[in-house]
């Protein structure tokens, strides 16, 4: 079961940038793509969409938003980012329940294993607690964005 509290790790260089008053609003919402995998259309569009998420090179814009089930998770990605210089990196505080619209999201290993998808080596490791929002995060749900 997900947790109720996601945690997030972003930084001014990151496609998703979360506020107080805005929420999270993923880099691409125009996409039709869900996470049903009703047809085999849907699950090649979704697939396909899932691999420009998880490729960390890859600059395509996504309908996904990155968190973790774990806090340690996210600070050690805040971390990692501030050791690669990286502006302005902070970790954002989560609660799904809080939200006030219908938020979807799944984690990252049983969606990859679902899709038949081999998570690259490099982002195993933190595929563990990761999850991946659908679209957005409504303002709602965000409780903290704390500095790092």
């Amino acid at each position: 079961m997900a947790s109720r509290i996601q945690w997030r790790a972003e930084d001014d260089d990151s496609q998703v940038q979360t506020t107080m008053r805005r929420g999270a609003v993923a880099a691409d919402v125009k996409s039709r793509v869900g996470f049903g995998l009703r047809t085999r259309h849907e699950r090649a569009r979704l697939r396909r969409k899932f691999h420009n998420q998880l490729d960390w090179s890859n600059r395509t814009k996504t309908p996904f938003i990155s968190t973790y089930g774990r806090e340690r998770a996210a600070l050690e990605e805040a971390g990692r980012r501030k050791r690669d210089g990286k502006k302005n990196v902070r970790v954002v505080k989560i609660d799904t329940y809080q939200a006030d619209c219908r938020v979807e999201y799944r984690n990252v290993r049983k969606l990859a294993k679902a899709l038949g998808y081999w998570i690259p080596d490099k982002a195993w490791r933190n595929s563990e607690f990761e999850y991946i929002f659908l679209r957005h995060i409504p303002a709602s749900a965000i409780m903290e964005i704390i500095w790092v």
